[in-house]
């Protein structure tokens, strides 16, 4: 790994490359959070079905489940964003 790293360093591409880490990266992290927002919605799912009521947990936040949905719908669309503008500058 480390010779290929140093490979890019001196090519002239090296920016390029870089770039593209940093867009995995970003968009590896918006896949993660969808993740969580999905299996926390399933989690909430799980207490309806159970019947057990969320002021009961230790930590209660009024923004839920709303914040996981908009999490859920925005993740995907900021990752599409992020891929079409990225292969527009290519």
């Amino acid at each position: 790994l480390f010779a290929f790293l140093a490979y890019m360093g001196v090519s002239s591409g090296a920016g390029r490359v870089f770039n593209w880490f940093v867009n995995m990266t970003a968009i590896a992290s918006l896949m993660a959070w969808f993740g969580i927002s999905l299996t926390y919605l399933r989690f909430y799912e799980g207490l309806r079905a159970q019947g057990i009521d969320r002021s009961t947990l230790p930590y209660v936040n009024r923004l839920n489940p709303y914040a996981a949905w908009y999490a859920l719908l925005i993740c995907p669309i900021v990752c599409l964003v992020s891929v079409s503008l990225h292969l527009t500058f290519i």
